[in-house]
């Protein structure tokens, strides 16, 4: 069989319509063609130069195209001069130019003037050479007698290889003395060229920044204008005064919708009006309640501090608690238009708030201990707070906490139960971590807007103990107890009680044979609060017993009284006559003077600043709830 023909391809003639095309170009006359070039931007000069080999070397050749260059640069307000060491279409290129000079990739912004190019991050290990590579160049005696790394352009920390080479051929095999110095003093004179230019180019570019950034304002500024004016017109005025519209800080100024470089039309305002009524209609709401959260912050103070010093009950409510009570939802929950006084809540609420207060806090103590046994293994025959140990943590704090100092730690009220399991943020298990915060500019949940509203005005959540957790200390504490013979699941503080003995902790263990000895108590918190850094499963103790014992007894009631004066000089104490709900409350001490942190005695407090002669604990202040118990400090003996 013969081989089959191969088909030639036919070149197709060029189409009437392109030849059309060409020819209306290549027929303009050359003195019109010089006369639109010196019209157009440089970087259009540019783009020009790479659409044909004709265009390319008619524009880049020096002799014919230089004026059209020079006229076009000229042209471009605050730019600098072409320098002697760049041609004009390298100058015009570097400049307008946005494109990475080592592999073309469109978009690169970045300019590095004293090394005369525009590199992508990609290309900066190609094109450039750190100042640690180039050291051994320039430490020369001679080279540092002309600035050291000043004899190259320089960008810190960088030198263009380009540069580097050159210089190295410039200097390669050149030995003589004078001819060496000779080099070194035109790159040292290239060098500062280069960097005064560099350095003009910088301000021009921030010039032009400059006046980009006030165009866009004065447009911004503009276009703000324009909607207020339109909502004022649909009587949205009373919230556009109470946000302070026309001030550009304000939460409706730094609006996307508002914040846009860009003159608004009527198709877009169609388009985001219905945006900026939500938020109006938030901050109406916003406002209306803000003044009603006010009022019941007072009103919940005053009957919190009352109790409080008839010491009804160990925790109180904070008012984002007491304003989802049923019967205050109530009175607080009306229409926007309804004004609601002081007085007329006061009225309301006052004569079953402390009755309220006392539900509220069985119901906390039930929904904790409903949460305990459902997160544990306790039976229910045990009761759980006579627990010889009950320590939990905080999963986003990680802070050990005992019952009841539980029920009042701070991230209770930052916990949302629906994001507990995405609180953990810390990179270890004892990490810290952040609460949940709110920011004024996001939309209010429309399916509540009164508990939405709340939380944003209180900035934190309702009491929710869902943020705790128990099995973080199990390990550490059944080692404790296991020396006894005991379960810390079981076990309780009438048992413990039971046992006259003393434990050692074998990981604090001294030289000598002697060792450190505590109660059972003691060495419970020392489990959770020492040796942070140790696998729990290596925080192991020893039982003391006998003549140990009677050691340990001695020295601890020796110690009885700087036990003592530590707790009563921590800052853990509060004022019953301050404010209760105006945030985190002001600590103070039981010592007589104020001690070298500047924290004041709160017996000094309380009577120089509410006028009691003789304050007296319980009455006039009280510990706070979640401080550090009392404890008998741990003794050394030798055993």
């Amino acid at each position: 069989m013969a081989p089959s023909k191969k088909r030639v391809k036919r070149a197709t003639k060029p189409s009437k319509a392109a030849a059309d095309a060409k020819a209306w170009i290549v027929d303009i006359p050359l003195d019109i063609l010089l006369e639109i070039f010196q019209l157009l931007h440089p970087a259009d000069l540019v783009y020009l130069s790479r659409t044909s080999k004709s265009f390319r070397s008619f524009l880049l050749d020096r002799r014919k195209s230089l004026q059209i260059w020079r006229t076009a640069l000229s042209r471009v307000e605050g730019l600098p001069q072409c320098p002697t060491h760049l041609s004009e279409p390298a100058y015009a290129n570097l400049a307008f130019v946005p494109l990475c000079h080592g592999c073309g990739v469109a978009g690169c912004e970045t300019v590095k003037w004293s090394l005369r190019v525009r590199c992508c991050s990609e290309c900066s290990t190609t094109l450039l050479d750190h100042i640690k590579d180039v050291r051994h160049l320039l430490s020369q005696p001679l080279a540092q007698a002309h600035g050291g790394h000043l004899l190259l352009p320089y960008d810190h920390p960088n030198f263009l290889k380009a540069d580097v080479e050159n210089f190295k051929e410039l200097c390669a095999g050149v030995e003589d003395f004078v001819a060496l110095n000779d080099i070194f003093s035109q790159r040292q004179s290239l060098s500062n060229e280069i960097r005064e230019h560099a350095n003009m180019c910088r301000q021009w570019v921030r010039a032009i920044q400059e006046a980009r950034e006030k165009e866009k304002r004065l447009i911004i500024e503009k276009r703000t204008k324009d909607i207020t004016e339109r909502l004022r017109k649909m009587g949205w005025g009373d919230e556009l005064n109470l946000i302070d519209a026309n001030n550009p800080r304000s939460s409706f100024c730094v609006l996307p919708v508002v914040r846009k470089p860009k003159i608004l039309g009527d198709k877009e305002w169609s388009t985001i009006r219905p945006t900026l009524i939500q938020f109006l209609e938030d901050i109406r709401f916003h406002n209306a309640f803000k003044k009603r959260f006010e009022f019941l912050t007072l009103i919940v103070d005053d009957v919190s501090k009352g109790m409080v010093k008839n010491a009804t009950i160990p925790i109180y409510p904070r008012p984002i608690d007491v304003c989802f009570f049923p019967k205050v939802r109530e009175v607080l929950d009306v229409d926007c238009g309804t004004e609601l006084t002081l007085e007329s809540i006061d009225q309301a609420i006052r004569p079953f708030l402390s009755s309220l207060f006392v539900d509220w806090h069985h119901g906390i103590v039930d929904r904790f201990k409903k949460y305990v046994r459902s997160h544990s293994s306790l039976q229910n025959d045990v009761d759980l707070f006579d627990r010889a140990a009950l320590i939990l943590k905080c999963k986003t704090c990680a802070v050990a906490l005992a019952y009841p100092a539980a029920l009042d730690h701070k991230c209770l009220y930052e916990c949302n139960p629906a994001q507990v399991n995405s609180h953990q943020r810390g990179t270890n298990k004892r990490g810290k971590g952040k609460g949940v915060a709110t920011t004024t500019q996001e939309p209010l949940d429309r399916s509540d807007m009164y508990a939405a509203v709340a939380e944003r005005i209180f900035n934190t959540r309702p009491w929710n103990c869902e943020i705790l957790a128990l099995e973080a200390w199990d390990e550490r504490l059944s080692n404790l107890f296991s020396v006894f013979g005991e379960d810390p699941a079981t076990v309780t503080k009438v048992a413990m009680e039971k046992y006259d003995a003393r434990v050692s902790c074998n990981w604090c263990r001294g030289s000598q044979g002697f060792r450190t000895v505590m109660t059972w108590q003691t060495a419970v918190n020392h489990c959770i609060t020492g040796h942070l850094a140790t696998d729990d499963s290596d925080v192991t103790w020893t039982l003391v017993t006998g003549d140990g014992v009677t050691k340990a007894k001695e020295l601890e009631k020796k110690s009885e009284c700087r036990s003592t004066e530590e707790y009563i000089s921590q800052a853990y104490w509060i004022c019953n006559w301050c404010p209760m709900n105006t945030g985190a409350p002001r600590l103070y001490t039981m010592r007589q003077v104020p001690d070298v942190y500047g924290n004041l005695p709160i017996a000094m407090h309380v009577s120089e600043r509410h006028e009691v002669t003789r304050p007296i604990e319980g009455r006039d202040f009280r510990r706070k709830l979640d401080s550090p118990p009392w404890l008998l400090k741990p003794v050394t003996i030798a055993i």
